[in-house]
C-alpha cells in the first residue's frame, strides 16, 4: 500500500488511494486513522490530493472522533454500549463459556479471560439477529404500497457503513447497530427500504424518508462515526 502524506492548514494528513471500478470519489478513514480515497482509475494523484481539501473540515472532524474513541481491554468491570446505554461486564471463570445479560450487566463466565470479547460479540450478534428482524418486519409492511419488499436480512460487520441494499432486495445491516438505541436501528432499516424505490440520495427519496420516519434526522445524528 502506497502511503502518502499531504500538509492541509498545517496538519499533516496520511492518505492512500484505492482505485476501482467506481464511477465517484469516496472518502473514509481506516482502523490506522488513514484517509482512504477510493475513485476511478485513471484519476490522478493531484485529483485525489485537491478532493483531500476540499472535504479538510470533514476529515478534520471524523479523525478527531476517531482519536477519541478508547481501546476495550474487556477487563471486570468495563462499561459496553448494548441498545444504547453501557452496561458493566461481571467476568468469573468457571468449566464453559457463557453470558446473560440481566439488565444491569453483562454476566459472563468463561474458561479464559482472553475469551471475553468472543463471547460478548457472540451476544451480540445473536441478540443482533434477533432485533433487527423483529424491527425491520415492523417497518417492511409500510412498504407494501410502494410494490417493495425486501429478500432477506443478514447481519455484516462493516468497517464504513451502516447498512446497504441490493438491487435484489437484500438488506445487509452493521452489527455494530445492536450497540445504539432501537429507534437509530429502525432509521438505517428505513433508510434502506427506501433505497428499494430509490436507489440514489435525490430528494424524493429524501421526502420518503420523511413520509416515512418525520423523526429521522434527529436519530441519524446520534449514529456514531464508524
Amino acid at each position: 500500500m502506497n502511503v502518502k502524506n499531504i500538509v492541509i492548514n498545517g496538519k499533516t494528513i496520511c492518505y492512500v488511494i484505492e482505485y476501482s471500478r467506481r464511477r465517484s470519489v469516496g472518502l473514509h478513514i481506516d482502523d490506522e486513522s488513514r484517509v482512504v480515497v477510493r475513485m476511478p482509475k485513471g484519476f490522478s494523484v493531484e485529483y485525489a490530493e485537491d478532493i483531500l481539501r476540499r472535504h479538510f473540515r470533514w476529515i478534520e472532524k471524523h479523525l478527531e472522533v476517531k482519536r477519541d474513541v478508547p481501546v476495550k481491554s474487556f477487563c471486570n468491570g468495563e462499561m459496553h454500549y448494548y441498545l444504547g446505554n453501557q452496561y458493566p461486564l461481571k467476568i468469573s471463570q468457571g468449566e464453559i463459556n457463557s453470558i446473560e445479560f440481566t439488565g444491569e450487566a453483562f454476566l459472563i463466565q468463561c474458561v479464559d479471560t482472553d475469551d471475553v470479547a468472543d463471547i460478548l460479540q457472540f451476544f451480540y450478534r445473536k441478540k443482533a439477529e434477533k432485533i433487527f428482524q423483529k424491527i425491520l418486519d415492523s417497518v417492511a409492511p409500510n412498504f407494501a404500497k410502494y410494490g417493495v419488499s425486501y429478500t432477506k436480512m443478514s447481519v455484516r460487520k462493516m468497517r464504513t457503513r451502516w447498512g446497504s441494499c441490493s438491487n435484489r432486495g437484500a438488506i445487509s445491516l452493521n452489527l455494530e447497530l445492536i450497540k445504539l438505541p432501537e429507534n437509530c436501528i429502525r432509521q438505517v432499516i428505513v433508510h434502506e427500504m427506501c433505497h428499494l424505490i430509490y436507489f440514489n440520495h435525490s430528494e424524493k427519496f429524501y421526502d420518503l424518508m420523511n413520509a416515512e420516519m418525520p423523526d429521522w434526522r434527529e436519530w441519524k445524528k446520534k449514529l456514531r462515526f464508524l
